[in-house]
């Protein structure tokens, strides 16, 4: 193994270069602490990522290896007490301490989502494509024995809600549908069972007119957390425009609309589902004086959080794409910030400033933060205290741009149980 650079060292913030092409069979996944996955972006008019990928293993002290694989577009990354885990486009990969096992799938190109059953099991979500009639989508039942691999038909080309409870997983999406009471096109929410008891097997629990509202996801929305084993927990938009019955001014809703593009106007909340009982709950986002939780449309879209980003008191941790760490009570909608150490930009920024993306274990929450405008130059990860918020430790990344090829992206973090 080539040998690594550390460029600073401080007791509070590192900054730290690392070492790329280490073979995947030689790594030891216990010198880690966390793990990036860097993947090309989706190029329009190309059916296939052309572009290999890299996994960045990061040790506490901020050095890094780097581990080449096949590349796939929007691929994710998790860590469980069964090891490390990600796919490319041909293969399932399980770092473990027991060993480092490469289990063959059908080629992918595009991974949807990795949600994580109570054991430990990975269910990695693949877009296959489709016609006029659905959409197919990949599933693995994922373990380092062995990846069963399956199939289910959406109307839609992509899950937008994921949520692994218990040994169950729940996909969910918008879907356009022509609607002649609204006089246009409207909207159709739809949440599927697509694994049961570890089995892959498709069955509708909601399929729900959300008109006069059309409603959407962020990517928080993706490897969601559960309330329960039968109770998924996500951050959703409303919006309302002039087809879609805006509310008039004297509707109790009206107050807590926000402007948006296209002379739309939205609502952000809680959204709970209950797969038993197949019904949806919205409850708005407000400050502690019970005002509209401030918010602009473009960052709700890429704010973020995860499968156990879910308190023992019914608080939702998740983060805006201002970088700002937020804690909601899920049964109020009241909101606060915890931690804006590493804000960068503001509500009223139309464009986005950075990408940031979030993980949770049991004590700590970690972050990657890098800037829009230059992914690979200011890539830092923080570390804060789950409990308080408090900022821990921030570890800067050093000289990916010297070995990533251009256009490459990172869309989620993974971090040691």
């Amino acid at each position: 193994m080539a040998a690594l650079t550390v460029c600073c060292l401080a007791a509070f913030s590192l900054s730290a270069c690392g070492s790329k092409g280490v073979p995947f069979e030689s790594i030891n996944i216990s010198e880690y602490k966390w793990a990036l996955n860097y993947n090309p972006e989706i190029e329009l008019g190309r059916i296939f990522p052309q572009k290999d990928g890299y996994t960045i293993l990061i040790r506490e002290d901020g050095t890094y290896d780097a581990v080449h694989h096949d590349g796939i577009y929007l691929g994710k990354i998790r860590w469980t007490n069964n090891g490390l885990f990600y796919v490319d486009r041909h293969n399932d990969y399980w770092m473990t301490e027991r060993g480092n096992i490469k289990n063959r799938h059908p080629q992918m190109d595009e991974n949807l989502d990795i949600v994580t059953l109570n054991d430990g099991t990975n269910v990695p979500l693949y877009n296959i494509g489709g016609d006029d009639a659905s959409y197919r989508i990949g599933l693995s039942i994922s373990t380092p024995q062995a990846s069963n691999y399956g199939e289910i038909r959406t109307k839609h080309g992509s899950n937008d809600v994921n949520a692994a409870c218990g040994t169950n997983v729940y996909s969910g999406y918008p879907r356009e549908i022509e609607d002649e009471e609204h006089q246009g096109i409207g909207r159709e929410r739809v949440l599927d069972q697509t694994v049961s008891n570890k089995t892959i097997q498709q069955k509708n629990i909601i399929t729900q007119d959300t008109m006069p509202a059309f409603t959407n996801t962020s990517d928080g929305a993706q490897n969601a957390p559960c309330l329960s084993e039968h109770e998924v927990v996500f951050i959703a938009q409303k919006g309302f425009d002039d087809t879609n019955k805006m509310p008039s001014a004297d509707d109790p809703i009206y107050p807590l609309l926000q402007a948006g593009p296209f002379g739309r106007k939205y609502m952000y909340g809680i959204e709970t589902v209950d797969t038993q009982e197949s019904k949806t709950d919205f409850i708005p986002l407000i400050d502690s004086n019970g005002h509209a939780w401030p918010m602009h449309s473009g960052h709700f879209a890429f704010s973020d959080s995860d499968k156990n980003a879910m308190t023992d008191d019914h608080h939702l941790l998740w983060v805006d794409n201002n970088a700002r760490l937020l804690r909601t009570d899920i049964n109020s909608g009241v909101t606060e910030v915890i931690n804006d150490d590493f804000q960068c930009g503001t509500v009223e920024d139309e464009q986005q400033q950075c990408q940031v993306y979030m993980t949770t274990n049991a004590l700590e929450i970690s972050m990657v933060i890098s800037d829009d405008d230059s992914l690979y130059n200011n890539v830092k990860i923080v570390t804060l205290d789950k409990a308080s918020g408090k900022t821990k430790k921030v570890v800067k990344l050093e000289g990916l741009d010297e070995f990533l090829p251009d256009k490459m992206m990172t869309f989620d973090i993974a971090m040691k149980p």
